[in-house]
């Protein structure tokens, strides 16, 4: 039965259900709502009570992505875009596709179509351990795993250029840049590469107080190894010159700034660094001048 109870008049409920007394507030001042909040809260307990479940569909591989990555509030800003990155290309590719229709065969088909578009065997291989760490959480990639070769990764050593060989990618670099616009770093971090050997990340995580202009040192923030972070590194004329040009675009900048911040909607953020994506557009740039002096 229903039955108002209080100053507001607010509806209660109040049955007998397996041998006891369900009594509740509606927190409504509707009868017909009260009604039927008491005909809804006995049904789910009868349902309870009888283990009936509603049955779902399996999400399709673009949600399944969406609630993986939100359980992972925590990652570091560098990891969660590398994940983004990754999880962009298998929604293009499986979209709308129910995770348990997932077969090793998608898998492998996915990895020949990712490799048709030039993409290194390192960067597939991440997307795919992202796609096997959702396809973990509904149970389905232990019994695919076996079937599925982890593609061959490039170790080659790097090599010194020569001296007509840097004057190219330098020159490749600079037109690249006036290509893209002014904002981006190509041509800044293909010199700062040249002459201090750092890494893409290493570059990408400077911020301005890492700068020592007037004595022609940087210091690495952020890097792969404990021994290569807080090193000092001597600035060489050309480094010096364009990380001069480059900052003085930045007459606002602070010391916590990033040296190449992102650039979101056509805007410049300075407190948060340049995005993988574009320093992956940098890096690709370079790689071209690469083939190119190669």
């Amino acid at each position: 039965m229903i039955y108002r109870r209080g100053k507001k008049g607010t509806y209660w409920f109040r049955f007998r259900f397996a041998g006891r007394f369900v009594h509740e507030s509606t927190r409504t001042t509707s009868k017909t709502v009260a009604r039927n909040a008491e005909r809804q809260r006995r049904r789910e307990l009868e349902e309870k009570w009888n283990r009936i479940e509603k049955r779902q569909l399996p999400p399709t591989l673009t949600q399944a992505s969406k609630q993986w990555l939100a359980k992972r509030a925590g990652l570091a800003e560098g990891t969660r875009e590398t994940y983004e990155a990754a999880l962009e290309h298998l929604r293009k590719y499986f979209a709308n596709t129910l995770v348990c229709e997932i077969e090793a065969r998608d898998v492998a088909d996915y990895q020949n179509k990712r490799l048709a578009q030039s993409a290194a065997g390192a960067t597939i291989n991440k997307e795919v351990a992202c796609l096997s760490s959702i396809l973990s959480a509904y149970g389905l990639w232990q019994q695919m795993r076996r079937d599925i070769k982890r593609l061959k990764e490039n170790e080659d050593a790097g090599r010194v250029l020569s001296t007509e060989e840097e004057k190219k990618l330098l020159e490749h670099a600079s037109l690249a840049g006036d290509k893209q616009g002014e904002w981006t770093p190509i041509y800044t971090v293909t010199v700062l590469g040249l002459n201090t050997g750092m890494r893409h990340a290493e570059i990408r995580m400077l911020r301005m107080k890492n700068l020592d202009l007037r004595n022609r040192v940087l210091t690495v923030s952020e890097s792969k190894t404990e021994a290569g972070r807080g090193r000092a590194i001597p600035l060489t004329q050309p480094a010096g010159a364009v990380l001069e040009m480059w900052v003085s675009r930045f007459p606002d900048r602070k010391g916590e700034h990033f040296v190449f911040p992102a650039c979101e909607n056509g805007r410049i953020n300075p407190t948060r660094p340049i995005t993988l994506v574009q320093m992956r557009i940098s890096i690709c740039e370079r790689k071209k001048a690469e083939h190119l002096v190669a």
